[in-house]
């Protein structure tokens, strides 16, 4: 059974990850009862992902945390192009809307639980953003019933494999370092390394023991945004 849970092109990469990491250490937190994660068809999870953001935003939301603001903040600044702000509320929104019609339609269930899934790859006037700053992550992690997460505060580095494997089992941020003008060290995207070694990212798992270039993993363009390891969240 796959260890990924899709991302695609919508902006959640930190609840992806931390919920890889959930999966992976057969954590069930308040997803399910008594069963286990591999007993979960990856389909399912893949559906029960917008419920497990809209609780956690609506959680923060309710008791109006301070982490609503800097998530709201990072969100505008990484959102890509041709997608429109929204606030917090505005997304939870967003995303109830969109589940809603699809629920209300008269199509089959299976044709249902496609258009659910598809709603992650949506982007541009359909694309949602929730980027997620360390403080959230950690947030959600205990949250999520990760009683140990804590940020490793590292030293921003260069992201090779190397470095990325001495952090295992941790959901590592990265991009492109720090500057005057670039919030959180440069952070752009996460990704979770299991204690295996095994990188999962956007939709595809690599053995990192087996890369000799961690840029290669993120695209043609890799060099021009995932040069540097801004922040690592240990899970355990």
């Amino acid at each position: 059974m796959p260890v990924i849970i899709e991302q695609k092109f919508w902006g959640i990469c930190g609840f992806v990850s931390v919920l890889n990491g959930l999966r992976a250490a057969g954590l069930i937190t308040k997803w399910t009862g008594p069963q286990q994660w591999g007993d979960m068809p990856l389909e399912e999870i893949q559906t029960r992902l917008y419920a497990e953001i809209v609780a956690y935003l609506n959680y923060l939301i309710f008791t109006e945390s301070p982490l609503v603001a800097q998530i709201e903040k990072i969100s505008e600044n990484l959102k890509p192009k041709g997608e429109p702000s929204r606030t917090l509320k505005e997304v939870v929104a967003f995303i109830k809307g969109q589940l809603r019609t699809i629920a209300r339609s008269r199509n089959a269930e299976g044709v249902k639980l496609m258009q659910i899934q598809g709603l992650i790859e949506k982007d541009g006037v359909n694309g949602v953003t929730v980027a997620m700053t360390p403080d959230a992550l950690v947030d959600y992690m205990k949250w999520a019933g990760v009683v140990n997460a804590a940020n490793a505060n590292v030293e921003v580095m260069a992201n090779t494999s190397e470095n990325l494997l001495t952090y295992k089992n941790s959901v590592i941020g990265i991009g492109t370092g720090g500057g005057i003008f670039k919030s959180y060290n440069g952070l752009e995207h996460w990704i979770y390394v299991d204690k295996n070694g095994v990188l999962n990212n956007w939709g595809a798992t690599e053995n990192l023991t087996g890369v000799k270039n961690a840029l290669t993993l993120f695209g043609k363009n890799a060099g021009d945004w995932a040069t540097k390891i801004t922040h690592v969240i240990r899970m355990g």
